[in-house]
């Protein structure tokens, strides 16, 4: 499979074979094994080769995708995140004697639910770092009960202050019904499994967990926050005192 993969390769340069002048073997690997990302992003990404004398060279590589209808690369060799689905990613030496490969995940991008499936909301206003700085136009916070997007980030700017506000949606209890000892912290985040009612009966009332996840879409990297909180329809967090969120 992997041969007739690289015959049907298109070089990003000029075909030439590594000539390795010590007894080194030559090896190649990717920066990235395993990466996510949306529909409609772009990655580059970066191969090191050893001995240290090949990375001068240039090297040309081949760069394939096991699927162009997930994801694709352009001329320059950048991937393009193309629609939802799983697949790998080949980079090959001109000569095809050195290769790596990558397992790309697409997902759709997180803008894409349905607030109005939901009957109630709730707001939180936050101080957002990711990595020690505020969030810049390349990267996105969401809100997600389990797996399933509940609402995403809003950069806001008043009195010369940043923040990140969020509407969060759900069909969850009533404050009054949330147990007044219940730490979010010590829960699962929530979940979609629709469990017996019979099963259930005498835990209490199922309290949703909302946790916030942070993409970076130029690199590709995901960052779970800090901060978690249940579902009470409230407002949490207001200018003069943000909630404080940072990646763990």
């Amino acid at each position: 499979v992997m041969t007739s993969l690289l015959m049907s390769m298109t070089s990003c340069g000029d075909f030439y074979d590594i000539v390795n002048s010590v007894d080194e073997p030559a090896t190649m690997e990717l920066d990235r094994h395993a990466v996510t990302l949306m529909v409609g992003d772009e990655l580059t990404f970066k191969a090191t080769f050893t001995p240290d004398e090949l990375n001068d060279e240039d090297l040309p590589l081949y760069w394939m995708s096991e699927d162009d209808d997930i994801a694709t690369f352009d001329d320059d060799g950048v991937l393009h995140a193309v629609a939802e689905g799983s697949c790998k990613i080949y980079a090959t030496s001109v000569s095809a004697t050195l290769v790596d490969e990558c397992e790309v995940t697409v997902i759709e991008p997180w803008t894409e639910f349905n607030a109005r499936a939901f009957g109630r909301e709730m707001m939180v206003y936050a101080d957002v770092k990711i990595n020690g700085e505020a969030p810049n136009d390349d990267i996105m916070v969401a809100a997600f009960c389990g797996e399933q997007l509940r609402g995403v980030g809003e950069m806001r700017e008043a009195q010369n202050k940043k923040y990140m506000a969020f509407r969060i949606y759900s069909d969850n209890l009533s404050p009054d019904e949330i147990p007044d000892d219940f730490d979010p912290y010590a829960e699962t985040s929530g979940g979609d499994d629709d469990d017996d009612d019979e099963n259930n009966e005498d835990e209490g009332p199922y309290v949703e967990v909302i946790y916030f996840q942070a993409y970076n879409r130029k690199t590709a990297r995901f960052y779970e926050m800090d901060y978690r909180l249940a579902f009470d329809g409230e407002t949490h967090g207001y200018l003069s005192k943000l909630i404080e969120m940072k990646n763990k």
